[in-house]
């Protein structure tokens, strides 16, 4: 992992919910060997019929999550 990058935040609304937004970046280090395809979907191949590669750098991607909680009248916890 070259870089990463994580915040939350939460939102308390009503009087017995809220409402927490977690988001994530990650940035990897490296790359992996693409192997091109024609048109149709099919592997291209050079004219000695090897395979056609090259190679790509990751690229960075990101995770969110959502949760919602309350409570009820008698105290228990609701969570989805």
């Amino acid at each position: 992992m070259k870089h990463k990058a994580a915040a939350t935040v939460e939102f308390r609304f009503l009087r017995n919910c809220s409402l927490t937004l977690t988001g994530a970046v990650y940035d990897r280090n490296g790359s992996y060997t693409y192997y091109l395809r024609n048109a149709d979907g099919s592997l291209m191949l050079d004219p000695d019929g090897k395979m056609m590669t090259e190679v790509r750098d990751f690229k960075p991607y990101s995770c969110w999550t959502a949760v919602c909680r309350g409570k009820r009248r008698g105290g228990s916890s609701i969570s989805t």
